[in-house]
């Protein structure tokens, strides 16, 4: 098994545990104990095995699921949310999905 796996929507970032488990590292610096079983991660097709190299990569894509976050959960001003789907934040932005 490898020792980090990402989250493929937000780039989070799982490290493996000393007892196999895998704890997010933004957990980790939270001092959160946080474990989930290997099995939970690793036949997950919503997380990805990665690379130490790779962390640059995931982080760019988590600050760009958070920035599009913010942008879909702005206010309507009656209440609600605007929204609006990641495609057409991508496009406003003259972005490309990380």
């Amino acid at each position: 098994m490898n020792k980090y796996y990402a989250r493929k929507k937000d780039g989070e970032i799982l490290v493996k545990n000393d007892n196999g488990t895998y704890s997010f590292i933004s957990s980790l610096k939270l001092n959160s104990i946080s474990q989930y079983p290997a099995e939970a991660i690793v036949n997950n097709p919503n997380f990805m095995p990665i690379l130490e190299s790779d962390f640059p990569t995931m982080e760019a894509r988590s600050e760009q699921y958070y920035a599009f976050l913010s942008w879909h959960t702005r206010s309507d001003g009656h209440g609600g949310i605007k929204g609006g789907t990641f495609e057409e934040w991508l496009k406003l932005t003259n972005q490309t999905k990380i």
